[in-house]
């Protein structure tokens, strides 16, 4: 089966996430997701209404295993090419595409739209992998640190002071790597403290001012040493995890949603020891497509999604708890 579609263009960047969006219909949500854009100048002051009325004339809503929308504009209400995503709060009905009439209830809910660079104050957040929120670190020890990528802004969680004292805050913004080769799939693996393997992909948040395809490429270098190329978005997953209690040391909840690009190893390139690994990574290995249910995959949800045949794979595979 083919799973590592190429193409000579540039990914699609992925620049606004906005997480359980309240929308009152199936207008809403695309009107809020346009509202940031317009405020960026990153589309005509006619894009608001234009994908509304092509949703009128061309239902977007797929009924796919996780329902997903994909209301869009025209071209000429687009300055800057973008992919804007949207997850909602509670199920919203689209009209079906090609269904005469049939409806979808939507929660996550994509625009083709426009760049837009978040500008709210950034804090380091806890490094990616099965080890994700635990207390130090090669990230934090190197002073910099992961950081946030998504805006507050209108329908997203800002950052405020929760029940307890807690710190909310907007979920980071990360990106990983889909790289397959002959039936398998590259993956980091760890090692965690009585011994058990554990594999996730490649990859770990972006930086402010970094665009995603300059995140993955940094990414892979640190976490397999290879360079690679970067080509489609191939899914998007959500991790979310509550505060609990790793190894005596309290983990904070950690909230990720991550776009999954296809890419592929450079020319001459092969993974190996990368410049600056994960906490607990032990290297790489090959995984079997048809055999990852032997192996402790981080989301499964992941596993069970690279294992469907790849005409019935959803974009979206909804939020994965930790």
């Amino acid at each position: 089966m083919s799973t590592d579609p190429r193409t000579p263009r540039a990914p699609l960047a992925l620049s606004l996430v906005l997480a359980r969006l309240e929308a009152a219909d199936a207008a809403d949500a695309p009107r809020t997701l346009a509202g940031h854009l317009l405020d960026d100048g990153a589309v005509t002051d006619a894009f608001p209404e234009a994908p509304q009325a092509r949703e009128r004339r061309y239902p977007t809503g797929l009924p796919t295993p996780i329902p997903t929308a994909i209301p869009h504009a025209d071209p000429e209400h687009v300055l800057v090419p973008g992919l804007a995503l949207a997850t909602l709060a509670r199920p919203v009905a689209f009209g079906e595409m090609g269904a005469g009439g049939g409806e979808v209830p939507v929660q996550p809910a994509g625009h083709a739209a426009a760049d837009r660079r978040a500008r709210s104050p950034r804090r380091p957040a806890a490094p990616d992998g099965p080890a994700a929120g635990r207390a130090g670190g090669r990230r934090a020890a190197r002073g910099r640190g992961r950081r946030d990528s998504a805006g507050t802004g209108r329908g997203a969680a800002g950052a405020c002071r929760g029940r307890g004292g807690d710190r909310m805050r907007s979920p980071r913004l990360g990106v990983k790597a889909l790289i397959v080769r002959e039936g398998q799939v590259l993956m980091n693996r760890y090692l965690e403290p009585d011994g058990r393997e554990v594999f996730a992909l490649p990859g770990g948040g972006q930086e402010h001012g970094e665009d995603q395809t300059a995140a993955m490429v940094r990414e892979c270098r640190e976490e397999i040493g290879a360079e690679v190329e970067v080509h489609q978005p191939a899914c998007l997953f959500e991790i979310m995890m509550d505060r609990r209690m790793v190894d005596g040391s309290p983990i904070p909840p950690f909230h990720q949603v991550n776009i999954a690009y296809w890419c592929g190893l450079a020319e001459g390139e092969e993974p190996g020891e990368g410049t600056e690994p994960d906490p607990g990574q032990a290297g790489t290995a090959w995984l079997a497509l048809d055999r990852l249910g032997e192996h402790v995959v981080h989301p499964p949800e992941l596993a069970r999604w690279l294992e469907q045949d790849p005409g019935s794979r959803p974009f979206s595979l909804g939020v994965c708890r930790g």
